[in-house]
């Protein structure tokens, strides 16, 4: 009801595209750097329950200020760029508050969750999360829609209020949930830059390297998405609301078959297959510039299935490659210089990006400056793809990947139902 929410909410604020570039890259080195002090916190006396309930409860409380944002700028008529900066900085830290936590929440689902079956558990829990997703954001859309021909302050006002009660609900249910005795050692221990440097030789460090490079260039174009669809194609709150609901649905209805296949072949083998596929998405955003304005809308949501599933599988089973690769009493740390790296190359993909956002080079193509920030985006993914993951292996056993079994598993179902449509047309008395 929020989070998807904060890029409309900052364009109806005046922000500019930097802003909006900068609104992505802050929070994202902030969490960087509030995670380091989430390992001292775990290597001292606080639980990771403890630390994960009041990372959410924070989480929270920072939808009250945020909110506040509409009074001054509607009420009180404050214009200028002071209240895009100022969200800029309660977003951070609310996104900061839900970093601190992650490892800690990391390792806490590790112990809770069976190694073989990892997969088919974050599957059907994603599906759950995902469905949750769903429909929050449907209904959140849908309100914006309506209340926006009415006043727009007033449907923001709406949805951010449920996103903060919701949050509140889910730090008590955070703090309800049984966890393992777990003790952090200190032999354990090792710097950030002893993590970087040991990367080229450590299997877990070249995926590590993989995703960070591929996360840089995902983040490029990331935060324009909803420009593009808001500011230059003019949809309406629930045209992109309906997009956005067209990914949701195709990785809520396909995140089971990829935890199976993940368990069952391995997730390198998912994340090699999807993050080579993935770089069509932004490419094919970017020739909707060609497409008439009757049809851009139907397009979109046609590219959105695509985009949904391949990131459904990619997401998961990236995921769940780290708890592969990575042992019990490391995982927290781990986890935290995994993430850190990530955040670092989002800050770095996203302010590259509205820097390029802000020129137009494209001039004579509409949209231009949006149009070749997903070139960009979608040229770096693709390099990011072939040439690290062919040097990062598979940690654990599992069966050899055949083309015939894939095809069985993923078009088994529509075979079927195209058989059984051939087979009435032929016999329609049968």
């Amino acid at each position: 009801m929020g989070l998807r929410y904060i890029t409309p909410y900052a364009l109806l604020l005046g922000a500019s595209n930097k802003i909006i570039g900068f609104l992505t890259s802050i929070p994202q080195i902030a969490s960087a750097i509030i995670q380091l002090f989430s390992l001292r916190i775990l290597g001292g006396k606080v639980s990771r329950k403890k630390l994960s309930f009041w990372g959410a409860l924070l989480q929270a409380i920072f939808w009250l200020p945020i909110i506040s944002l509409e009074f001054f700028y509607f009420v009180l008529n404050k214009r200028g760029p002071m209240i895009p900066i100022a969200l800029i900085g309660f977003y951070t830290i609310l996104v900061a508050a839900g970093s601190i936590f992650a490892p800690a929440w990391s390792s806490w689902m590790k112990d809770l969750v069976d190694e073989k079956t990892r997969g088919s558990y974050f599957g059907k829990r994603n599906r759950i999360v995902g469905f949750a997703s769903l429909s929050s954001m449907v209904v959140a859309g849908y309100l914006l829609d309506v209340f926006k021909k009415i006043n727009a302050y007033s449907g923001f006002l709406l949805i951010f209020s449920i996103a903060m009660i919701s949050r509140f609900i889910s730090a008590f249910l955070l703090k309800q949930q049984h966890e393992p005795p777990f003790k952090s050692h200190k032999s354990y221990y090792f710097t950030l830059w002893e993590f970087i440097r040991i990367m080229p030789q450590s299997n877990f460090g070249r995926f590590t390297a993989f995703v960070n490079l591929f996360t840089f260039s995902v983040s490029i174009a990331s935060p324009f998405f909803a420009v593009y669809m808001l500011k230059y194609l003019k949809l309406s709150y629930l045209q992109f609301t309906l997009v956005n609901f067209a990914s949701s649905i195709a990785s809520l209805l396909s995140m089971p078959l990829w935890g199976k296949l993940g368990d069952r072949y391995g997730n390198l083998k998912i994340v090699k297959t999807t993050s080579s596929l993935i770089p069509l998405v932004p490419a094919m955003w970017a020739l909707t510039t060609f497409v008439k304005s009757n049809f851009v809308f139907f397009i979109l949501l046609l590219i959105e299935l695509y985009s949904g599933f391949l990131w459904a599988g990619y997401n998961l089973s990236s995921s769940n490659f780290v708890y592969d690769a990575v042992t019990r009493q490391k995982l927290p740390i781990c986890v935290t210089y995994y993430n850190i790296l990530n955040a670092v190359m989002t800050f770095i993909g996203a302010t590259i990006g509205g820097f390029l956002a802000s020129y137009n080079i494209l001039r004579n193509i509409s949209a231009g400056n949006i149009i070749q920030v997903f070139i960009i985006s979608a040229i770096f993914r693709f390099l990011s793809a072939i040439i690290i993951l062919p040097h990062v292996k598979e940690v654990k056993k599992v069966e050899m990947l055949e083309l015939k079994k894939v095809r069985q598993m993923l078009l088994g179902p529509i075979d079927n139902l195209l058989f059984q449509i051939s087979f009435k047309i032929r016999n329609p008395r049968g």
